[in-house]
């Protein structure tokens, strides 16, 4: 057989064969403020030592060094928080894990936040900072289980963010089973709030028909819509599928972005963005 008909074989074969546009589903990394962009020295003209501004070092030392133990609570809010009053905590605790003094203790802020949570003070803020600490393992000990369970607690008050990182948790079995159907309804969920990752996961749960009825027109409108948002992978995963699809199901999928993107702006003009921090 000539050498030239083999190669259009070889074409024809790949072009029959399915493209498959299963990308890494997407988990929030939470970014907490950089201690060291926050507190940047100021630097200050060289000054002569004497007496005066020995002592006036010395003051601001003492100040400073109050400060850092405080971790920007008072001494009475770190009194309240070490004798297990859960308001002090949840404040002390968020304080040290943000770092807004350079001597803060992350992890003594972790654990003070958990026990608030279990005393039942929390924010979102807090319970996806909890969240994302059992998930990783960095500052507490990793636990999917504990990162399943309060992420749920954030998820059913509406929190995108936590929609989104419950539903990976789902979509990969950490913490408990395997669970396309709940990973896709609650990445449905945080789609609609706006979240661009959970657009873009919601995208590949349509584009492979995992947890849902398997749609190219959907699955190629999420990720329109979440490209639009300025997610990278999921560009690139419309391009992929798009090359399946014919030109009157682009056309259509094309319509159905439109019709989703309409929605989603209505619903979420006054917090979209603060979702998505």
């Amino acid at each position: 057989m000539p050498k030239n008909t083999i190669a259009y074989l070889i074409v024809l074969i790949l072009l029959a064969s399915p493209v498959i546009c299963f990308s890494k589903q997407e988990f929030y990394v939470y970014r907490s403020p950089d201690p060291n962009e926050i507190n940047k020295p100021n630097k200050q003209p060289y000054q002569k030592s004497t007496p005066k501004n020995i002592e006036s070092k010395k003051s601001q030392y003492k100040k400073n060094t109050s400060a850092k133990l405080q971790c920007n609570s008072s001494e009475q809010e770190m009194h309240l928080a070490k004798s297990g009053d859960e308001n002090a905590q949840f404040t002390v605790g968020l304080n040290m894990y943000r770092g807004k003094e350079a001597g803060c203790d992350k992890k003594e802020g972790i654990y003070l936040l958990v026990s608030a949570a279990k005393k039942g003070k929390y924010s979102n803020e807090s319970l996806n900072i909890i969240g994302y600490e059992y998930f990783k393992g960095d500052n507490i000990p990793k636990n999917h289980a504990e990162s399943r369970k309060w992420f749920k607690v954030a998820a059913d008050s509406g929190n995108a963010r936590a929609q989104n990182d419950l539903a990976y948790l789902f979509f990969h079995g950490l913490g408990g089973a395997v669970d396309y159907q709940a990973a896709f309804a609650l990445y449905q969920q945080s789609a609609l709030h706006g979240h661009q990752l959970a657009q873009a996961n919601l995208g590949t749960m349509y584009a492979n028909g995992l947890g849902t009825e398997k749609s190219k027109e959907k699955g190629y409108a999420w990720y329109e819509i979440a490209a639009l948002n300025g997610n990278e992978p999921a560009l690139r995963d419309k391009k992929i599928l798009s090359s399946e699809m014919t030109t009157d199901e682009i056309n259509a999928a094309q319509r159905l972005s439109a019709e989703l993107f309409k929605t989603i702006e209505q619903a979420n003009l006054p917090d979209r963005a603060s979702e998505n921090k």
